[in-house]
C-alpha cells in the first residue's frame, strides 16, 4: 500500500506529509503550550505558597523588636493577592490541561493510524483503503484542533467573576 493518494500534481497531500506537515506541528505546539502553562501555574502557585505561609511566621515577631514587621506583613499579604490574581487571570491550570489533553489526543490518533487501529482497523465487512484512512485521519485530527479552539474562545469569552 502506498501513502500517496493521487499525484502530487493535483495538490493532494499524502498521508506522511499531513503527519508531518500539520499532525506533528501541532502536538508540538499544544505539547510546548502545555508545559510553558504548567510551568509558569507552577512556579507562580510554590511563590504563593511560601509567601503566605510567612505571614503568620512574620505576625508572631513583636513589632517593637523589629521596626518594619507591619509593613512587611502588609507587603506579603499584597504579594499573595497580586499572586493568586494572577494564577486567577492567566488561566494557567486550564491552559496546561488543555493543551496536554489536545496533545495526548493528537498522539493517540497518530498511533492508531499508523498502527492500523481504532478507528483506523478494518473490519470483517470493511477493509479500508488509504485514501479512506488518511480522509478518518483528517477527520479526527481537525475536529480535535477545532474542538480545542473552541474551548479557548468559550474561555476567552467567559466575564471575569467578582471575587475571584
Amino acid at each position: 500500500m502506498s501513502n500517496q493518494l493521487s499525484s502530487s500534481e493535483s495538490g493532494t497531500m499524502t498521508a506522511t506529509q499531513y503527519l508531518n506537515d500539520r499532525l506533528y506541528h501541532q502536538q508540538i505546539y499544544h505539547s510546548k503550550k502545555s508545559s510553558t502553562a504548567q510551568n509558569r501555574f507552577v512556579w507562580l502557585r510554590r511563590v504563593e505558597i511560601i509567601a503566605a505561609a510567612f505571614i503568620p511566621v512574620l505576625a508572631i515577631i513583636p513589632a517593637d523588636k523589629v521596626a518594619c514587621i507591619q509593613l512587611l506583613i502588609g507587603c506579603m499579604g499584597a504579594l499573595v493577592t497580586i499572586l493568586a490574581s494572577w494564577l486567577a487571570l492567566g488561566n494557567y491550570q486550564q491552559d496546561w490541561m488543555t493543551h496536554r489533553g489536545t496533545s495526548e489526543a493528537l498522539k493517540a490518533q497518530k498511533i492508531y493510524f499508523q498502527t492500523r487501529t481504532g478507528p483506523y482497523a478494518g473490519t470483517e465487512k470493511e477493509e479500508l483503503n488509504e485514501q479512506q484512512l488518511l480522509h478518518r485521519l483528517v477527520d479526527n485530527v481537525e475536529a480535535i484542533l477545532g474542538n480545542e479552539h473552541l474551548k479557548w474562545q468559550q474561555q476567552k469569552a467567559k466575564p471575569d467573576k467578582p471575587g475571584k
